[in-house]
């Protein structure tokens, strides 16, 4: 292949991740967590050259764009630059020697790794099956949910088995620091020599970095973490029950300090919403680059376009556009039940709640209806 074609993506030719299928609640391997797969796939080498795969890549040889990759598509329609862009320009180069291939014989390159769900925080936005926290929260208070887990890419195995041939490894969770065996990974990983040639991604909470943690990722050829965080100061501990913010700040100066590379990760919800561009002021007073925010869809009553009408005066400008679906889920109902739990109060961390918290006729979602139609006429 002496030329790219246009629409190519590096991903098939490299990686291994997975995505859910929300429609029939199946998760499978993809080529990136975005890709909308049809054939189901759980073994990584019986994945690798799939039929599905295999066409993936011929179509893109042939500048096509597949139907898995429509929510790429779709980004780049609307002028926004999509994951396959943001990873060609890394990456497309690199591997540009395979890209004529359709059937590979070396394994991938890039993996995910998800050790478990184990986590030390219990966030109000997070779902049960990734966070044992959540799910212990959900038992306990008798939250209905299902138990959707499943065992994809959580043994490494298969990453020390062709170690030599990774040179990218993604971990997530849960909280991938709170769980030995990612430790386990990596100590394993510097003993054989094999960290030199892999750059690592770690999508973490930070609330578990010390000295000893940093002392195992310096020892990578690079490393980027995607830290989660959701507000600042009091907003981020209410949103992320169990989490002090003053210790979190610190252990982000001691990565800075330590020059490993850092990126804010956030959501969209009817719990951040509000304070936002404040969240991107402070990463922007202490250097640190703010990824664009994913939105919460569930749990769908802190989805964005769930936040209460008499809130939407208090929307930044910016994010306005996620607020115009009409509400369909309680979200105040919801977060008092929360509240309860915990023992906190949502107006002592986002004030701009009591304009809904001190509506006493709020109890059923028909009530609520009601009054937010009434709202419309007075609030913008």
């Amino acid at each position: 292949m002496t030329a790219v074609p246009e629409n190519l993506c590096v991903m098939p030719w490299i990686a291994v991740d997975r995505n859910r299928n929300s429609k029939n609640k199946i998760t499978s391997l993809t080529p990136c967590c975005l890709y909308e797969f049809s054939d189901s796939q759980t073994n990584i080498n019986e994945y690798w050259n799939s039929d599905e795969i295999i066409r993936l890549r011929k179509d893109m040889q042939e500048n096509k764009r597949p139907a898995g990759c429509n929510k790429c598509w779709k980004h780049e329609d609307q002028g926004v630059e999509s994951l396959r862009q943001s990873i060609n320009k890394g990456r497309l180069k690199q591997f540009q020697h395979i890209l004529s291939e359709t059937v590979l014989t070396q394994s991938p390159s890039q993996i995910k790794y998800t050790p478990g769900t184990e986590c030390n925080l219990s966030c109000r936005m997070c779902l049960p099956n990734f966070s044992s926290r959540v799910e212990k929260l959900y038992d306990i208070i008798g939250i209905p949910y299902e138990n959707q887990k499943d065992n994809l890419l959580n043994n490494f195995e298969y990453i020390i088995q062709n170690k030599q041939n990774i040179r990218f490894l993604d971990i997530s969770g849960g909280e991938p620091f709170y769980h030995k065996k990612t430790k386990q990974l990596l100590l394993n990983l510097i003993e054989s020599g094999d960290n030199k040639h892999i750059t690592l991604f770690v999508t973490t909470n930070a609330t578990r970095i010390d000295a000893v943690t940093v002392k195992l990722l310096k020892q990578f050829e690079d490393v980027v973490l995607s830290i989660s965080l959701d507000g600042v100061g009091k907003v981020h501990e209410y949103i992320r029950p169990g989490c002090n913010w003053e210790q979190l700040e610190n252990n982000i100066k001691l990565l800075k300090r330590n020059k490993i590379s850092l990126q804010i990760i956030s959501t969209i919800s009817v719990l951040t919403i509000l304070n936002l561009t404040e969240l991107e002021e402070w990463c922007s007073q202490n250097n640190l680059h703010f990824a664009n925010p994913s939105i919460v869809t569930n749990p769908i009553e802190l989805a964005p376009h769930n936040l209460p009408y008499q809130l939407h005066q208090f929307v930044p400008k910016k994010y306005k556009n996620f607020i115009k679906k009409e509400i369909s889920h309680d979200s105040l109902n919801f977060i008092k039940t929360l509240d309860d739990y915990w023992k906190t109060d949502i107006v002592e961390a986002i004030p701009q709640w009591k304009h809904v918290v001190d509506n006493l006729h709020w109890r059923t979602q028909k009530q609520l209806n009601h009054l937010n139609e009434v709202a419309k006429n007075y609030v913008g």
